[in-house]
């Protein structure tokens, strides 16, 4: 798992090092990766996000309350209607924004029709020693039985 950090946390301010560079040698000690810079890109970003809710590729559960919070009430920047306007308390949507465009957004392939078992088996490219394959989603299944369920943005009722 990556940690990814705002470009303003690589930048070198002073002749020390960069606060990225400081907090990687930190995590590197503990054996974990150096983090990578977000990619900022908020029109894609936003429409990322749009796409992968449309196509159920992301799943937000009921336990992401802060997110589940804050999605509904973004607006359209009235001066660049393609973006998101700025406002107090948007913090968890532009994390979920940072973090998914700088997975998924380089190079991403849709692939709408295909069952979630699917996907998730390209993607991860799990397979069993017996030849047959298995994305992992019966183990997943299996272990969060009874625990958060879904949230659905996009076709509510108004």
């Amino acid at each position: 798992m990556r940690s990814i950090f705002r470009r303003t946390a690589f930048a070198h301010r002073t002749d020390e090092a960069s606060i990225a560079e400081q907090m990687g040698d930190v995590f590197v000690a503990a054996g974990l990766p150096r983090p990578i810079p977000a990619d900022n890109d908020r029109v894609g970003g936003w429409m990322l996000m749009y796409q992968m809710l449309d196509a159920d590729e992301w799943l937000l559960t009921e336990n992401c309350v802060e997110l589940i919070r804050t999605l509904p009430n973004l607006v359209r920047d009235a001066a660049r209607v393609e973006d998101i306007e700025k406002m107090d308390g948007d913090d968890p949507a532009d994390a979920a924004r940072y973090g998914l465009k700088s997975r998924y957004g380089a190079g991403r392939v849709r692939q709408p029709n295909m069952p979630i078992e699917q996907r998730l088996a390209a993607r991860v490219g799990v397979g069993r020693s017996d030849g047959s394959s298995d994305s992992g989603t019966e183990g997943f299944r299996s272990r969060n039985r009874g625990g958060c369920k879904p949230v659905s943005f996009l076709h509510r009722r108004r």
